[in-house]
């Protein structure tokens, strides 16, 4: 399973964002026929240990685990990279500097400078030839970038020059926080920078998407000229399920 090449093909994928830390709950979520989960360390409380058993967990149902790291330091790239995920996503990238700093952490040489051991679960616990462990790693990682800042949105034609970035994902939340209404999606500045990000991805034939909340949207941010979709997060589609049971079991009492 190569998940970038899916991205680099700008074939449709489906996922969702992962954020309660247990392997059970990653096993249930991967059965569903997702092509991806988000295994989020920025919003969610995953641990090195809950990452390494949840990307275990979506390989064994072919499910490519992508990780949202919770920053782009050297050191938090490298623990997440060596435990063999299909990609890292990263939030908050606002300046073409902070591209050339994952490019420099995420991949080894010659395109980077990530440290190496072949004795990680990215190198098969040594069972690799270590003289094949980079190149593989190289040619295999995903990275993924977040575009969720009105700058960041500005400088997409910039972002777009870096051939090593596969995807950009649009942030909705972020993003209409940036233009001062957190949570209102329907302005129009809010579309027009949806919009121009889609268009400058379609037009240079790279991987874009966002979040959806239900299949309505999902189809219809596809129909836009997205296809990295990651429709919503894990705890909320879990509560809201519940909720739906208990409220209309209650409406049925009361009347």
């Amino acid at each position: 399973m190569n998940f970038r090449k899916k991205l680099r093909n700008l074939d449709k994928v489906i996922g969702t964002f992962y954020t309660v830390p247990s392997v059970h709950m990653a096993d249930v979520i991967c059965s569903s026929g997702l092509d991806f989960i988000i295994i989020d360390r920025e919003h969610g409380p995953h641990s090195f240990e809950t990452v390494y058993s949840s990307a275990i967990a979506a390989r064994s149902h072919g499910v490519a685990p992508i990780v949202r790291c919770s920053s782009t330091n050297a050191s938090e790239i490298l623990n997440v990279a060596d435990l063999g995920v299909a990609g890292l996503q990263f939030p908050n990238i606002n300046k073409p500097e902070q591209i050339e700093e994952i490019i420099e952490n995420a991949l080894y040489q010659p395109e980077g400078n990530r440290g190496f051991s072949p004795f990680t679960r990215n190198g098969m616990y040594g069972g690799m030839s270590p003289g094949d462990v980079p190149s593989r790693s190289n040619e295999e990682l995903s990275l993924i970038v977040n575009i969720e800042s009105i700058e960041s949105v500005n400088n997409i034609e910039d972002f777009i020059k870096y051939d090593r970035v596969d995807a950009f994902f649009i942030g909705m939340y972020d993003l209409s926080k940036s233009l001062g209404t957190p949570g209102v999606f329907t302005s129009n500045e809010f579309n027009d920078a949806i919009e121009h990000v889609v268009r400058a991805c379609n037009d240079k034939n790279v991987s874009v998407g966002t979040i959806t909340g239900d299949a309505s949207s999902t189809i219809r941010y596809s129909d836009m000229g997205m296809n990295y979709l990651v429709y919503a997060v894990d705890c909320n589609v879990l509560r809201n399920a519940y909720s739906s049971i208990v409220q209309e079991v209650i409406q049925h009492n009361e009347s």
